[in-house]
């Protein structure tokens, strides 16, 4: 007898069971890149897309060939949230990640390094803002606090 249906109605096992189809039928609609985990914020720049995902990483990926092209690993939890300069006051082009360990962290993606670690709330980070106007980067997180850095 298969435990996983004990003491589940017939109709959710018929639910259950039609999201199975449905996901096989249309599982490569859509010219899908498959992903090693879920992405949580997606960002599309001309040929490229940006993922933060729950593997705990942010990376980019060529929309034509699925390459991933650049991955960013530091995290110690979901990345949350991202944000992409082309290029900063010192010519810089940087990622700003935000994740569920409570840190962003400042990566140039020329070099791919990793140039600076913040512990910048005290709950699980939720969203990352940058207003490139002001020189301005919003952070706020599940402790209820909104930062300006």
């Amino acid at each position: 007898m298969d435990d996983s249906i004990l003491f589940r109605a017939e109709s959710e096992l018929a639910i259950t069971e039609a999201r199975k189809q449905k996901a096989e039928r249309t599982k490569l609609f859509g010219s899908p890149i498959q992903l090693g985990g879920k992405a949580i914020d997606v960002v599309v720049e001309g040929n490229a897309i940006w993922i933060a995902e729950n593997t705990h990483i942010a990376k980019k990926i060529d929309l034509e060939s699925g390459k991933i092209l650049q991955i960013y690993r530091g995290h110690m939890a979901p990345v949350t949230s991202f944000y992409r300069e082309d290029h900063d006051m010192h010519g810089s082009q940087l990622l700003i990640t935000g994740s569920w360990d409570q840190m962003i962290k400042i990566w140039d993606t020329s070099s791919k390094l990793l140039q600076c670690s913040i512990d910048a709330h005290d709950d699980f980070m939720k969203l990352l803002l940058v207003v490139p106007s002001l020189r301005l980067l919003v952070s706020s997180g599940s402790d209820k606090i909104v930062r300006f850095w």
